[in-house]
């Protein structure tokens, strides 16, 4: 089967959106994307309008949980269903909702996919030396990365980035990393060192609007669920 960056899809798990969302699933498909996968991860009624306007475009598949699960969970759910109803797929581009990740970007990582045949992870990264992002998320990122590189010898520039690519073959394998919040990316890049599977950086443009304040992102709580990850997952490999 002979694929193009258009047959890839966009999978974006969501919990209380904004207006943003659907202007954004819209660009998308302008772009070329033909298909996307929105969870509703858990979302109060008052944002169903929201749901019920991305349900109602062409290509575009919502799914829901009815409690929150985290994001984790909600890419899970989002991957599971590519793998059973979506075969033609030649690989899953994350996004995340908040409009950190320009549709340009998006595409750039759906023409790695189509490129490449090797297996990969493709990792959108940003450039945190500029002076548009906030100083925790400057500080918070790099201190990430250097942990990582010390524990796995591998280093990313991004490690907490949403957007990310892989082939359709590799589904399975992002569905049986352990993980059900934000952790679950930091798993999956561990789970990726232990396989041995290239994780390749592509620098994409770097995002922050109102001081990322659109992010679910709990800085003490889901900061210590990443590092426990890190740490626990290399001594775990140690003991065996």
């Amino acid at each position: 089967m002979e694929y193009t960056p258009a047959s890839a899809v966009i999978l974006i798990p969501s919990l209380e959106p904004d207006d943003r969302l659907p202007a954004y699933v819209r660009k998308l498909r302008e772009r070329g994307f033909t298909r996307a996968v929105i969870v509703n991860d858990g979302s109060s009624e008052k944002y169903q309008p929201i749901f019920d306007e991305l349900a109602g475009m062409e290509g575009v598949t919502v799914l829901k949980h009815e409690v929150n699960r985290g994001k984790g969970c909600g890419l899970k759910t989002g991957y599971t269903y590519i793998r059973d109803h979506m075969p033609d797929a030649s690989g899953v581009i994350t996004a995340d909702a908040d409009g950190q990740h320009t549709v340009e970007d998006c595409w750039k990582l759906a023409e790695a996919l189509t490129d490449n045949s090797k297996r990969a992870m493709y990792l959108g990264s940003r450039d945190f030396n500029l002076p548009n992002v906030p100083p925790k998320s400057r500080f918070g990122n790099k201190t990430t990365s250097a942990v990582f590189k010390l524990f796995y010898g591998k280093w990313l520039p991004d490690t907490q980035t949403g957007l990310r690519a892989f082939r359709r073959e590799d589904l399975q394998f992002m569905i049986d990393v352990p993980g059900e919040r934000f952790e679950y990316e930091m798993q999956v890049l561990i789970a990726c060192a232990r396989a041995g599977i290239e994780m390749i950086p592509l620098t994409i443009e770097t995002v922050y609007e109102n001081e990322n304040e659109g992010t679910h992102f709990h800085p003490i709580r889901d900061s210590y669920r990443i590092y426990k990850v890190i740490i626990g997952g290399f001594f775990k490999v140690r003991k065996r």
